[in-house]
């Protein structure tokens, strides 16, 4: 019986677990004699490597650091074939091998090559969608299209360590519809999954809370299908959580507010692209293959606001911004438009609401990557590939009385000083890169008052340059 291995990178595995990889493992059994674990990168103590037959490995680009070190320790211990996928591996696979000299195999499909692989019954050079070095060069595959896994099987999640019952991660979908020139599902089609997979997977488990981990969640088809799933389930009273298209709320916005009430959501996650055309034109980010203008940028932002006053839950606003290294004015514009967004919850409202700023990456493999290295010299791009996205602004206020805190701002360059440095003074003044300077300039804008007034008022500030803005 052949044993796999398959590793979950994110080094926030203690708070979710790795959806494709329950998936994938669960293929792997149902299609072959094999016995398969799903184990955390960050796990230190994994013994006995070496008695694994292959040890695969997904990823995101921010991830690819994490895997790579990882492969070249494994690599030290023993000859394990190594197969990475995942987003970052799918978007360019031949880029991908080249990174890393422990990389055996790139996977650049859904997985279902990986059983072919694990199986032996076919040479390497029979098998669809990988990318491997043969005698010494690369060799990549023909690439056929295949369905995802998700639309096969029903999941095993006791193959996963991870163990949270609070929250149960699920997909009622696919792909996405979108197509942005930024994403790696620019290459996937849009599924739905079947009304009975999905009933079958939820009656089988005990959920307290969904989770769904799909890029697309809420379509016209999809309320249609999960309206009847939730029915047929009788689960409307659980909490669900999911992502939520700004552009498709601005243009069914009664719809799906009254989905959501009748069917319990309590958590959404709504990605908001920048607030300038030419920011969106950067971030490569389109509906049904244009970019959004202006004046659909306000509906979106104005639904926004619509739904932060109606909806009794919990928010989650993702700010899609370019790089600092493409264009600060567009991140002053973007940063100010999301601290708005702040005013609008109510002050009585103890509900978790968060602002969650993100620097685009774009996938290897997609247009928007390649079109920011026009932008990017080569002696900056180490410092662009090593971003890892923001966590949350965790904030809550009463009355006028604001309390912000971060919990972890990590920033493009790791270090906010350095962006600091690239800033002109007038730019510092409209949009402060520093820990205590973003604070600050949140607080104001909040508050209506002005940066210097507060400045005073917080310790450690570092005031001296507080008054040299002051008087710019």
């Amino acid at each position: 019986m052949k044993k796999v291995l398959l590793i979950n990178p994110s080094e926030y595995y203690e708070t979710y677990s790795s959806l494709s990889l329950i998936y994938l493992g669960t293929y792997l059994r149902d299609k072959i004699d094999c016995t398969v674990k799903i184990e955390s990168i960050w796990n230190n103590n994994l013994n006995n490597l070496n008695s694994y037959d292959i040890i695969a490995i997904t990823s995101y680009t921010p991830e690819i650091p994490y895997v790579k070190d990882f492969s070249e320790r494994i690599k030290e211990l023993c000859d394990v074939p190594i197969i990475v996928g995942g987003a970052h591996a799918n978007g360019d696979p031949v880029s991908c091998l080249n990174e890393s000299a422990s990389f055996d195999i790139i996977n650049e499909g859904f997985g279902r090559e990986l059983a072919l692989i694990v199986e032996g019954k076919e040479e390497l050079d029979d098998i669809p969608n990988i990318t491997y070095k043969k005698n010494g060069k690369i060799k990549r595959n023909k690439t056929e299209k295949t369905k995802p896994i998700v639309l096969d099987i029903i999941p095993d999640r006791n193959i996963d360590t991870y163990r949270n019952n609070d929250r149960t991660y699920l997909l009622s979908s696919t792909g996405c519809s979108n197509f942005c020139d930024y994403c790696a599902c620019v290459k996937d089609r849009y599924y739905l999954r079947e009304k009975d997979s999905l009933i079958e997977e939820i009656q089988g488990l005990d959920p307290r809370c969904l989770v769904f981990c799909d890029d697309t969640h809420l379509t016209n088809s999809s309320i249609r299908m999960l309206d009847s799933v939730y029915s047929t389930c009788e689960i409307q009273e659980i909490k669900k959580e999911c992502m939520l298209d700004p552009f498709f709320l601005s243009t069914n916005y009664q719809e799906i507010f009254d989905f959501t009430r009748r069917n319990n959501y309590r958590e959404f996650f709504i990605g908001v692209e920048s607030s300038t055309y030419s920011g969106r034109n950067k971030i490569g980010r389109k509906y049904n293959g244009k970019i959004r203008g202006e004046s659909c940028h306000k509906r979106e932002v104005d639904s926004i606001k619509k739904f932060i006053k109606e909806f009794d839950g919990s928010l989650t606003l993702s700010y899609i911004t370019p790089h600092p290294l493409i264009e600060k004015k567009e991140l002053i514009s973007d940063f100010i438009e999301m601290f708005n967004f702040l005013k609008i919850f109510p002050a009585n409202d103890s509900t978790h609401n968060f602002i969650n700023w993100d620097t685009l990456i774009p996938f290897p493999g997609t247009p928007v990557r390649e079109r920011y290295y026009d932008y990017i010299q080569p002696d900056k791009r180490v410092d662009w590939e090593s971003y890892k996205p923001s966590f949350p602004f965790l904030w809550q206020y009463r009355n006028d009385d604001v309390n912000l805190w971060l919990h972890k701002f990590i920033r493009s360059y790791r270090n906010a000083e350095l962006f600091m440095k690239d800033l002109t003074e007038y730019e510092k003044i409209q949009f402060v890169g520093g820990h205590n300077y973003t604070v600050l300039l949140g607080l104001s804008i909040l508050l209506d008052k002005p940066f210097s007034e507060l400045a005073k008022k917080i310790p450690c500030f570092d005031y001296e340059y507080c008054k040299k803005l002051h008087t710019t």
